[in-house]
């Protein structure tokens, strides 16, 4: 059962959840923000989930709907850049995350700019 205490509103449609495949809470971990998102691993194929923030770790979690996606974790401490991007190129509402280990992660989210500066400006 997923028990998680956010600072900020969670995101909508929360029967969407898979919590099978949820993460566990690490300790000392509080959550932040959460939003409804999707995650691509290239130009077209998006998997529809929901990213959360907390003061460890940003997570990607695949909703029920999503048939290709799978979990995606990454420590605060290995973002090394944050870009806010542009889906299509011309709609506001994507985010990059560029990782120490030289991975990225691209996300569309309307939740963009909080999660934006959150990461940002941590308090």
């Amino acid at each position: 059962m997923d028990t998680r205490s956010y600072k900020y509103p969670r995101a909508s449609l929360q029967n969407y959840r898979d919590e099978k495949n949820m993460f566990s809470d690490l300790p000392g971990e509080q959550w932040i923000y959460e939003a409804q998102a999707r995650h691509y691993p290239n130009v077209i194929n998006g998997s529809p989930g929901f990213l959360s923030l907390s003061n460890k770790r940003f997570v990607f979690e695949p909703s029920t709907a999503s048939i290709m996606g799978s979990p995606i974790e990454i420590p605060l401490d290995n973002i090394l850049e944050l870009k806010k991007t542009r889906r299509l190129l011309i709609i506001p509402n994507s985010i990059k995350i560029i990782c120490k280990d030289g991975s990225n992660y691209s996300f569309l989210t309307w939740g963009r700019n909080k999660f934006y500066d959150l990461l940002m400006n941590p308090k």
